[in-house]
């Protein structure tokens, strides 16, 4: 009987490394495309691609503005601009150090990135309940790429 719940276990181990695998190099290829293109909106001014092409904040809006607050020594305003500024840094800590036995362990326990998803999103939901559609950073841009379209299809 335990014979079968260890196979069991490592088909299950398996099975998430060959699901969870694809989505990695996904968002690799996302944030990859985000740095190419990124350039070209700071030469308009602006930092947030995804708010730039549909027009609402996404889930690091703010994230410059909190660190440039951060910069300042200015706590109280970093964490209003985003709550979780420290985030990434924590993020690449793991990615930098995960041949550290001890880094290791928490780079592959799939409990922690799941946990900070629902960190980074449920906290822009928040945001986006307390916040939208009129106070910075969690703003609508009327000007973004999406409503420019809509208002081409639906002129009147």
């Amino acid at each position: 009987m335990g014979l079968m719940r260890s196979k069991t276990k490592e088909k299950l181990v398996k099975y998430r490394l060959r699901v969870g695998k694809p989505i990695i190099d996904r968002l690799k290829s996302v944030v990859i495309t985000v740095l190419i293109v990124m350039p070209f909106l700071l030469m308009d001014g602006n930092t947030c691609l995804i708010k730039e092409i549909i027009g609402i904040p996404c889930p690091g809006c703010g994230m410059t503005r909190a660190y440039i607050s951060l910069m300042h020594f200015d706590i109280k305003v970093a964490f209003y601009y985003h709550p979780l500024f420290v985030l990434p840094a924590i993020i690449a800590f793991i990615l930098l150090f995960k041949s550290n036995k001890h880094i290791a362990k928490i780079y592959k326990n799939e409990a922690v990135w799941m946990g900070m998803l629902i960190m980074v999103v449920g906290v822009w939901i928040v945001r986006m309940i307390v916040l939208f559609p009129n106070r910075a950073p969690m703003d609508i841009n009327r000007n973004a790429l999406l409503f420019k379209l809509l208002s081409i299809i639906f002129r009147k």
